[in-house]
C-alpha cells in the first residue's frame, strides 16, 4: 500500500469479506459468487463516481507470528472479530484493492463507510471471519468487516 496514483482521487480497501475478483460472470459456484460480492463493491463505489479499479483484490493471510495483532488493520476490524482471532489465533484472510476516480475528492473515506454500512454480501466464502448478519460493516465498532484510507495520488 505505498504506491503513488496518477489520479485525482483514490482510496484502499481492505475486507475481512471475502471479494475476490474471478471474472466468472455465470452459474453457481464458489467463484461466481466470490465475483458477486466484487461486483456488490464496484456498484457501491459507482454511486459516487465511475470506478477506475487500481488494483483488483488481493488476498492476503496475517496470523500471530505477523505481529498482526496490535497492528493498525487489527485494530480497525471490529472488537468482536478481535475478540476472535486472539482467543482462537487463526490465520486472518484479508482483501486488499484500490479504486480511482478522475474526479478531484470525490472517493472520500467517510462517505464511503455512509455508503458500504450494512449492504449485503453473500457469506461464508473464503472470509475466516463469520458474517452475523451477511452485510458490509463500516459503522458498528463491534462488527466493522471493511476499512478505507486514502491513497496516495499524483494530483
Amino acid at each position: 500500500m505505498g504506491v503513488l496514483f496518477d489520479m485525482p482521487s483514490a482510496v484502499y480497501g481492505i475486507s475481512f469479506v471475502d471479494i475476490t475478483c474471478t471474472s466468472v460472470t455465470k452459474g453457481q459456484s464458489l467463484a461466481r459468487n466470490q465475483q458477486r460480492n466484487w461486483e456488490t463493491v464496484l456498484q457501491i463505489f459507482g454511486l459516487l463516481a465511475q470506478p477506475i479499479i487500481l488494483q483488483k483484490p488481493e488476498e492476503h493471510f496475517c496470523n500471530a507470528e505477523d505481529n498482526f495483532i496490535g497492528s493498525e488493520l487489527f485494530k480497525g476490524m471490529g472488537k468482536q472479530h478481535q475478540f476472535v482471532v486472539e482467543l482462537l489465533k487463526p490465520d486472518t484472510r484479508f482483501w486488499i484493492f484500490a479504486i480511482g476516480s478522475e474526479l478531484t475528492d470525490v472517493l472520500q473515506c467517510d462517505k464511503l463507510r455512509d455508503l458500504f454500512d450494512l449492504v449485503p454480501v453473500i457469506p461464508d466464502l473464503n472470509e475466516t471471519i463469520k458474517l452475523k448478519p451477511s452485510v458490509f460493516q463500516t459503522l458498528d465498532s463491534e462488527l466493522i468487516n471493511i476499512q478505507f484510507f486514502p491513497a496516495p495520488t499524483i494530483k
